[in-house]
């Protein structure tokens, strides 16, 4: 069968490779380019589709080599972007379903136990948009970082697992020693748990200055993060 109508079984298995966690994406791309003549590339395109259409999400590293390898096909730019852009959006959507569901369970549980929902309830979304502000800089950041820095995502996994144990979640930031207390708080998510906490079990609503600076701050690493993403986004390909 003409290669024009079929991938090679070695082209196949690099195309495979583009979603697997820990693929060397250096190396594949170079590979991928390398095995790639200009006959297959109408057949590597629809491979790849279907690859995505199989997925619910997609990972930052994955999305960049994804783009580049398209690139090498003649997909234009304008529609990489966009049909990416469908699957990182899907990851999104689906953090947030879950983020529902189980506040939705725990709403049921707390009627259960203790009663009628709080008033103070209502300022939960306020508190929630400083650390999505915060998650999405940082995720800019990191994503950017990530296409360098191979290594980085062991890193950014024994971070959060610090950042878990260092911000009051299983235990009240009251617990804390005196004296490390100052250092305690420059973790900015004390003040938004500490406040959402207060919010959700004491009716007590959120100091409007905290809650005010914590937001400045969000929109501040926001921004950050995606000036840097857009200011290195032009070497992406090169890197890889």
């Amino acid at each position: 069968m003409p290669r024009d109508r079929k991938l090679s079984s070695r082209l196949e298995t690099l195309l495979d490779a583009i979603f697997e966690p820990h693929a060397d994406r250096f190396s594949l791309y170079w590979e991928i380019a390398a095995e790639l003549g200009p006959s297959a590339n109408a057949a590597a395109q629809k491979k790849i589709r279907r690859l995505l259409e199989a997925k619910n999400e997609i990972g930052p590293g994955a999305a960049v080599l994804v783009a580049c390898v398209l690139h090498l096909t003649g997909f234009p730019a304008q529609r990489i972007m966009h049909f990416l852009s469908l699957y990182l959006r899907g990851g999104i959507s689906t953090s947030l379903f879950d983020f529902a569901v189980s506040f939705a369970m725990w709403v049921g549980f707390y009627v259960l136990e203790r009663g009628a929902p709080l008033a103070s309830w209502l300022f939960l979304p306020l508190l929630l948009l400083p650390i999505l502000l915060f998650a999405l800089g940082t995720t800019w950041l990191l994503s950017s970082l990530g296409v360098f820095l191979r290594d980085l995502p062991q890193l950014v996994g024994v971070v959060t697992t610090m950042l878990l144990f260092l911000s009051p979640i299983f235990y009240p930031a009251t617990r804390i020693p005196a004296w490390a207390a100052p250092y305690y708080h420059l973790n900015p998510f004390v003040g938004i748990l500490e406040a959402a906490r207060g919010s959700l079990f004491f009716g007590t609503p959120p100091d409007g200055r905290s809650l005010a600076l914590l937001t400045a701050a969000g929109w501040a690493v926001a921004w950050l993060g995606y000036a840097w993403f857009m200011r290195t986004k032009p070497g992406f390909a090169d890197v890889l």
